[in-house]
């Protein structure tokens, strides 16, 4: 994956950058996306502005340094810390939309590279990519703190306390910060979106249709389940929505439909969206279904175009 036309930073707001400039404030680039910059004033030009760049294919492409997470001083002179992950986006229409795409796990390629081939196409909403060093989880070890978490696991205090896994520090502390970032990012990106689609891939021996089934190990969570038997169990729906689950059973996808009342709080995404009474969409497919996911894809396009009138 080309990073640097793939998956550019997103730009936070800019009084983030001045409110802050200390070396290990979040205006300084971390891990191996960004370079130490020695100079207030280089910091201060850097965090000014995003800079902005057409593609062939229409899109944009916007890079800038990540701020820091407001509001996430530890204690007495302790300056903030750096943001966990960084945001790449890709922005086919004007940020605002009904419509948000959101490609957590960064080494689920497949996914980000279909999302972005679909939207070129049509284009339904910006997408944003979370960065994080190429990893599924975040992994954090700077400042004697040492630990990692799911970031589909960060969204809600539930699933902080029991995702987030930490080999050293202050638990609590470290609870606080995965929360901020977390609050931060759903805030600035997600809500104010009517619908969440994420874009997902599972691998072989992993999640697949038939645990939501009648006795598989997530039956539980979930009000209904269309199975189709000729299509790969790896490729799949997940909705919060009835006539989502209707529109995609429809058309011959596998579909899982959440159940609001019954899910386990496990953090996820898309339990916060239906906390938040947002429509969610997750696409999963089986890493490498190249050909599936874009076929679900298009098809959650067209649902966006019959519901949300965007092209």
């Amino acid at each position: 994956m080309n990073l640097n036309t793939n998956k550019p930073i997103h730009p936070q707001a800019n009084d983030d950058c001045l409110w802050n400039l200390a070396p290990s404030s979040g205006c300084l680039k971390i891990g191996r996306y960004y370079a130490l910059a020695g100079m207030a004033l280089a910091l201060l030009s850097a965090c000014a502005a995003p800079t902005a760049q057409h593609r062939n294919d229409g899109t944009w492409l916007t890079k800038s340094v990540a701020g820091p997470v407001r509001g996430s001083v530890t204690s007495g002179n302790k300056a903030l810390v750096p943001p966990l992950f960084g945001i790449a986006t890709i922005c086919p229409v004007a940020q605002g939309s009904a419509v948000v795409w959101v490609h957590v796990h960064e080494n689920e390629t497949t996914a980000w590279q279909v999302a972005q081939q679909v939207l070129a196409a049509h284009p339904t909403g910006c997408l944003y990519g979370l960065q994080h060093g190429g990893s599924r989880n975040v992994v954090v070890n700077r400042g004697g703190e040492r630990y990692q978490f799911d970031p589909n696991r960060m969204f809600t205090a539930s699933g902080r306390q029991h995702n987030i896994v930490v080999f050293h520090g202050d638990a609590m502390q470290i609870r606080n910060q995965v929360a901020m970032a977390a609050d931060d990012f759903f805030q600035r990106y997600l809500a104010q979106a009517k619908l969440i689609v994420a874009v997902h891939n599972n691998r072989i021996g992993g999640l697949n249709i038939h645990n939501y089934a009648v006795g598989g190990s997530l039956a539980a969570n979930v009000a209904e389940v269309n199975i189709n038997p000729i299509a790969d169990a790896d490729d799949f729906f997940y909705v919060t929505s009835a006539k989502t689950y209707a529109f995609l059973a429809a058309r011959g996808f596998n579909v899982v439909l959440q159940n609001a009342a019954t899910v386990v709080d496990d953090g996820s995404l898309s339990v916060r969206a239906a906390h938040e009474r947002i429509e969610y969409i997750n696409a999963e497919a089986g890493m490498g279904h190249w050909a599936a996911q874009t076929d679900m894809l298009k098809a959650v396009a067209a649902y966006i175009q019959q519901q949300y009138h965007q092209p």
